[in-house]
Order: C-alpha cells, then structure tokens, then sequence
C-alpha cells in the first residue's frame, strides 16, 4: 500500500492499520510518515491506533500508551506515566533510565 493510500484510509474510514515497518523503514522515515498521519488525523477529530515497538517513538507523539507483555496488557496511561523506569524495565526486562528531552521523556536502555 502507497504511503498516500494508507493516509487516505487512516483518515477516512474506522481502521487498524499496523505497518510492517520493523527493520524495512528508517526511524525517520516512519516519524514522516506518522506525522502525515497524525496531524492531518488531529484536525479531522481521528483516532489513530498505532501498533509500534519503539517506545520512545510513541511517548513523543501519543496521548495515551498502552504497554503489553507476552500478550498481556501491563499498563496503560499518558506518556508521563509509563515513561517512569521501572515499566520499561518490566515489559523488556532490562536496566533503563528516563531522561527529559525537549518535553519528552526517553528511555535509555543498558544491556
């Protein structure tokens, strides 16, 4: 599916989308292509239900975090709220640490 295609579903019909992206997109080009998503999403009053592994990538752009482990909900809640050390060492099982960067909290993982 083009990149405008899968805008124009997004934004036009009641869909999950969750694109294949892991390891076949650049980090950047997949912050474009949600951006091209969310924002013109915003304006029409969307939901967008994004299916990503990137935590960080989803603490900068949404508004709630749903954090699943072995196919079990484990948290769910603002970014603030599971951008605290101790979820993400729980959901990936290793040491983290949560620094503050330009307002967004940004897990940063030893291991």
């Amino acid at each position: 599916m083009s990149v405008s295609g899968l805008v124009m579903q997004l934004l036009t019909q009641n869909r999950f989308v969750e694109p294949a992206t892991a390891g076949t997109v650049p980090s950047a080009g997949l912050g474009l292509l949600l951006m091209g998503i969310l924002w013109p999403a915003d304006e029409l009053k969307r939901t967008v239900v994004l299916v990503i592994h990137d935590i960080n990538f989803a603490s900068a752009y949404s508004d709630r975090i749903l954090a699943m482990k072995d196919g079990r909900l484990v948290h769910d809640g603002p970014p603030g709220a599971i951008m605290v050390p101790d979820v993400p060492e729980e959901v990936f099982e290793i040491p983290a640490h949560v620094e503050n960067v330009r307002r967004h909290a940004v897990g940063i993982y030893y291991g």
